[in-house]
């Protein structure tokens, strides 16, 4: 714990306990564990060749701009972005391009968690993301997953799935940035519209 620090221990310890749950012990626990959580990755790491950064002419202290890091990387709904941006231009003035971008990147995050993406490589205007284990049959069985399928077969020249390491990797070209690849996330999760047909 004194090496890792308090909320890191607890962070990988949850993970372990959620994936003894959904695996080894799925069993005794299946009443327990809500269907959503099975579908939805825990977490999402982000990797990008893109400035996401706190630049330190903005934010001039080491040890605010960790604890901006921190802060960020613990929100979780649209409420904490709104309050954590006031509270940055209230103090340090507008914010500068690369911290827009590293506030998005949250939001980019939520949304690739939503489809079972456990990481997301945004680099050379490629997305690729990193699918949850296939062993996970209800998230392959899932309308979440079904909204993958759909997308890539109505984008074949820019989208395709490929196998790798025993989980399916999501590769979208041509993304321009962090905006265009929130788009694509959201348009994937959006449900599919059913239009019934007239007689």
């Amino acid at each position: 714990i004194s090496d890792l620090g308090f909320e890191m221990y607890h962070k990988i310890l949850d993970e372990a306990v959620a994936e003894l749950k959904e695996g080894e012990f799925k069993d005794l626990f299946k009443q327990e564990l809500p269907k959503l959580e099975v579908i939805k990755a825990r977490d999402c790491n982000i990797e990008t060749d893109l400035e996401l950064l706190i630049p330190d002419n903005y934010v001039t202290s080491v040890s605010e701009r960790l604890q901006l890091y921190s802060r960020l990387d613990n929100l979780t709904d649209e409420d904490g972005i709104s309050s954590f941006t006031r509270s940055l231009e209230d103090r340090f003035g507008p914010m500068p391009e690369e911290v827009l971008n590293l506030v998005e990147t949250v939001r980019l995050r939520w949304l690739a968690q939503n489809l079972g993406c456990e990481k997301l490589i945004l680099k050379n205007a490629t997305i690729k993301c990193h699918l949850l284990p296939s062993k996970n049959e209800t998230y392959y069985q899932s309308d979440v997953f079904g909204g993958i399928l759909r997308f890539v077969s109505k984008n074949p020249a820019r989208c395709r799935l490929k196998e790798t390491r025993n989980r399916l990797v999501l590769l979208i070209a041509d993304v321009s940035g962090i905006a265009e690849a929130k788009d694509l996330l959201t348009e994937i999760n959006k449900p599919e519209i059913i239009v019934p047909r007239t007689q």
